[in-house]
């Protein structure tokens, strides 16, 4: 059978399955079925009116977009859920920590009254043991204390300087230890760090710091006396001696102490010359350092108990203080899943806007024309809000709006549909829209409806 050649062109950006393999009789199908349904096609494209192509168009956009507003629907309200589930979880687990911490705190605070009550009775005996040997040891010293007295008046005429003086009265008064055994006085104010005296009792030292003021003793001598005592780690007790007035956060009784390390402890002595006798009263701060002194070399099961008390203390603190890391971290994680919920939000509603053009305020019509001659794209990088945008388009037409009801939020929706997303940030669901790359002109065209 004879046989004929045809000359086919294809576009070049095309590839076909190489028909060289295919027998003349396929190539004559082949060529045949495709032109018979090209021309069928055509013919019935052809037999379609325009209303008929516009309508069918229209269905299938129809339906897609009934079918994309079903999924948005679907995810909002996954996302609901989700969010509902994760905070119902994370309120469970803050209400757990709470309770854990009312424990602790609670646990904290019977630790805190135990080791007060405990520290006020022995405080409160040996108060009372201090006041009967007191009463004793004046009744033997009385004539030698005003011999004392009397020499140390005498001398004191001599001199002027305010510290020296008080120096000398405490030194005065000091004086009441002189019967003690093995007890004498080391002048240390000429040494730095020193104190004013150093008093040498038979089992332990005092550094002695004594103060002539007209005003409360502050602060900064408490720090200093602190300091001194540091310094000198063989010493057990400082008195900070306030002669005529009170010291700062320790004047609720006359006498109070302050422990600084678990073997050295300062004993503040509010207005010592304001008592009739203030030997007394110094004394009573000797009887009361005997007793601290004994507390401090007491038993080691005391020790031990006490050390315990404190880790465990120490302990619980650190458990409370890694539980309110914790519940923060939780609390930021909300707050992040908050926004991104608040986020897609926003994202679904701009979705359903851009969607849905056809039913915008028929009033847009007149700020697209105002939009047009009033805003202008910007090459430098440059950024407006779209408040400011609003607030000039108001000045322009402030006598047309209420005809046209346009308000603020409408304003932002024509935005929206005007401006491409990829140009505007919203900030947030009721806030400003952040517009990039756009600028108001400076000679602004006022357009009248």
């Amino acid at each position: 059978m004879p046989y004929q050649t045809l000359h086919i062109i294809i576009p070049e950006n095309r590839n076909i399955q190489d028909i060289t393999k295919f027998t003349p009789e396929e190539n004559y199908l082949i060529l045949k079925i495709g032109s018979e349904c090209i021309i069928e096609s055509r013919k019935q494209i052809i037999g379609l009116t325009q209303e008929e192509i516009y309508n069918k168009v229209r269905q299938d956009t129809k339906d897609e977009i009934t079918k994309l507003e079903l999924d948005i629907m679907m995810e909002k309200e996954t996302a609901k859920r989700m969010e509902e589930k994760t905070q119902y979880m994370y309120e469970l687990q803050i209400d757990k920590l709470k309770k854990t911490i009312e424990n602790q705190q609670d646990q904290i605070k019977s630790y805190e009254l135990e080791n007060k009550n405990i520290i006020q009775v022995e405080v409160n005996r040996e108060r009372e043991k201090c006041n009967t040997i007191i009463e004793e040891k004046e009744r033997q010293n009385q004539i030698n204390r005003e011999l004392f007295d009397k020499a140390i008046k005498v001398s004191q005429l001599s001199i002027t300087d305010k510290g020296v003086k008080g120096e000398l009265k405490f030194n005065d008064i000091a004086s009441t230890f002189k019967d003690f055994n093995k007890f004498y006085i080391e002048d240390k104010h000429a040494q730095s760090g020193q104190g004013d005296f150093h008093l040498h009792f038979d089992k332990f030292i005092v550094l002695a710091d004594a103060k002539n003021y007209s005003n409360k003793v502050d602060k900064t001598q408490r720090d200093k006396i602190k300091k001194d005592l540091l310094k000198n780690e063989h010493i057990s007790f400082g008195w900070l001696v306030s002669l005529n007035t009170n010291i700062d956060k320790f004047d609720k009784d006359p006498i109070m102490f302050e422990w600084i390390n678990t073997n050295q402890c300062i004993i503040y002595i509010n207005n010592l010359l304001s008592y009739e006798n203030p030997e007394k009263i110094l004394r009573l701060s000797y009887t009361i350092s005997t007793q601290l002194h004994i507390l401090i070399n007491s038993s080691e099961s005391v020790d031990i108990e006490i050390n315990y008390l404190k880790e465990s203390n120490a302990r619980i603190v650190d458990k409370v203080k890694n539980m309110k890391t914790t519940i923060r971290e939780i609390n930021t994680g909300i707050n992040i899943m908050k926004r991104q919920v608040e986020n897609l939000q926003i994202e679904i509603t701009d979705l359903l806007e851009i969607e849905s053009k056809d039913t915008i305020n028929t009033g847009f019509s007149f700020i697209d024309d105002w939009w047009k001659t009033n805003i202008i794209e910007s090459k430098e990088e440059n950024k407006i809000l779209s408040s400011e945008i609003w607030q000039k388009f108001k000045q322009d037409n402030k006598d047309v709006l209420k005809d046209l009801e346009i308000s603020a939020d409408s304003f932002k929706d024509y935005i929206k549909t005007k401006v491409p997303s990829e140009y505007r940030n919203i900030k947030s669901k009721k806030g400003a829209i952040e517009l990039i790359n756009m600028k108001l002109k400076e000679n602004n065209i006022i357009i009248k409806p």
